[in-house]
């Protein structure tokens, strides 16, 4: 719908006030430097945790490689990081031993967390909301020997300034697999971010595919179901040799 109607609808009707599509707020990006935690001497507790949730230790280690992921030293939480070319300006954190997940102070939303292709030439880019997501939808390419090559970028919720400043410096792009979670949001999100695409000349050649994780919630959810499906066909196997 257009402008007029979308606030029409959102407001229910209940006021006479509809605003210009100019009077919107433009959004607001941090001016101070982003200043990264600083890092531990290991990555310990970052392999330990990611790993319990089924992430592979190539992926992880991948990541640390390359600078995106590190462990904390103060915290021991894992600090994933997005660049703007070799300078950092996006991060979050997720706790190795609790439910904290949050943003670091004056990170820039239009940059998310990336896993990149092997070839950096790749014409293909999957979307998702977490970083942990990220990491499990690579894994589960990873542990099924499947060879894909395409960015991974995390929105860092289901906000699409990061998808479009990074379709803005990657004008390559030209497929775009939409992997947002199973639930209300990311279906409303999936939903809001292809009609932005459509509406957008700069992005309306590009392919879109709608393919939401087929287990659970989101990704990292599918991967647990995974391991865990392959965990049983092995015990399964180990019980069948011991008839003979």
């Amino acid at each position: 719908m257009d402008f007029k109607d979308a606030v029409q609808t959102l407001i229910d009707g209940q006021h006479k006030y509809i605003f210009a599509q100019n009077d919107r707020s433009p959004p607001k990006f941090p001016k101070e430097p982003l200043i990264l935690p600083v890092a531990n001497k290991n990555n310990d507790a970052v392999y330990a945790y990611l790993q319990g949730r089924g992430i592979d230790k190539s992926v992880i280690k991948c990541c640390i490689e390359n600078g995106s992921l590190y462990e904390a030293a103060k915290t021991h939480h894992c600090v994933f990081v997005g660049f703007d070319g070799n300078k950092a300006k996006y991060a979050c954190v997720r706790s190795t031993n609790g439910n904290i997940k949050q943003d670091i102070k004056n990170s820039d939303k239009r940059y998310g967390f990336v896993l990149p292709p092997k070839n950096a030439e790749s014409c293909n880019l999957i979307i998702l909301e977490s970083a942990v997501d990220v990491l499990s939808h690579a894994s589960i390419y990873e542990m099924n020997g499947q060879k894909w090559n395409g960015h991974r970028l995390s929105l860092g919720g289901i906000s699409s300034l990061a998808l479009t400043n990074f379709l803005e410096r990657h004008t390559e792009i030209n497929n775009i697999y939409l992997c947002l979670d199973n639930d209300k949001a990311g279906k409303e999100a999936t939903d809001r971010i292809i009609n932005e695409l459509l509406a957008d000349k700069r992005f309306s050649h590009i392919k879109i595919t709608v393919a939401p994780p087929p287990l659970g919630k989101d990704f990292n959810d599918t991967l647990k179901a995974i391991r865990k499906l392959n965990i049983q066909k092995a015990q399964s196997k180990f019980y069948d040799l011991k008839e003979f």
